[in-house]
């Protein structure tokens, strides 16, 4: 987001989220202006032949990082680029399929890639005869505090719930043996993280079913990390699991997803809630 126009006409910016400094310089984004145009800018950096050698070492702050829209002078920005302080800025990516891989290239993986789960989720069910009713829900600023979250379970006080994510992929610097989240490994059940511990019954009841199933999965401890199912937890204590389709490079401007991890992810999905009833969740 705009903090601040600079008088060269570049413009100081707050990240929202957990966004890594080393991630940000160089990098395509778009800044909306006020009239809800995209306009096309670069994250600032210092080109090397000024750099000194202890810059060329350092970690990039944010705060000394800047947009650059290609003005000079922040009334040019103010009245010709109709930017104001406040603006949203986002990674400037295109999604891509590649077909040659069955892999997805894009960003924001985390989370759309469980809102894109969760839209088909709803597309396979419709006018099927459950014995449970399927509430869906999408939650804004759960990377600053899980509120929307918050606002979504009191007003439908879930009896149980599946939260999908899109969690860090781990296959790519971790030892064979710590690898939790590995892409083309199907989806992940996160047993733990510093937000939540599902519930367990629930948890090897989905687990089971995907072995029955033969639907691969994959499940995690954490030490880092969290979800909206800590307020499902909090607010209403309805039996709560994370499934989540593994991201390489999440919080990057540009992240993997295997194809096949979200189909898995949306048949394990389906076939829970199609074999739920009010005895089964009297269980967990």
């Amino acid at each position: 987001m705009v903090q601040a126009i600079k008088p060269n006409g570049t413009l100081r910016f707050v990240t929202i989220g957990s966004w890594a400094p080393v991630n940000i310089p160089a990098h395509k984004v778009r800044v909306r202006n006020r009239d809800g145009v995209y306009l096309p800018a670069i994250i600032t950096s210092i080109p090397p032949h000024f750099m000194t050698a202890e810059q060329k070492k350092a970690v990039p702050k944010i705060s000394d990082m800047a947009i650059d829209v290609g003005a000079t002078s922040a009334e040019e920005v103010k009245n010709q680029f109709k930017i104001d302080i406040g603006a949203p800025v986002v990674p400037d990516v295109r999604f891509e399929y590649l077909d040659h891989r069955d892999v997805m290239l894009g960003k924001a993986f985390d989370n759309r890639i469980g809102t894109a789960c969760l839209a088909d989720t709803l597309r396979e069910l419709d006018g099927q005869d459950l014995d449970v009713d399927i509430v869906a829900s999408l939650s804004a600023q759960e990377e600053v505090g899980e509120r929307g979250a918050q606002v979504t379970v009191k007003k439908i006080q879930p009896d149980l719930s599946i939260v999908f994510e899109g969690p860090p992929a781990d296959d790519t610097f971790s030892p064979e043996y710590m690898i939790q989240t590995g892409m083309k490994r199907g989806p992940m059940l996160r047993d733990r993280d510093t937000s939540i511990i599902v519930n367990p019954r629930f948890q090897k009841y989905v687990l089971d079913r995907a072995g029955a199933k033969g639907i691969k999965a994959q499940r995690a401890v954490r030490t880092g990390g969290g979800n909206d199912g800590a307020v499902i937890n909090l607010y209403s204590g309805a039996p709560t699991i994370v499934l989540g389709i593994p991201v390489r490079y999440a919080h990057t401007p540009y992240s993997y997803v295997a194809f096949e991890d979200y189909v898995s992810a949306l048949k394990l999905t389906v076939d829970v809630l199609k074999s739920l009833n009010a005895e089964v969740i009297g269980r967990f």
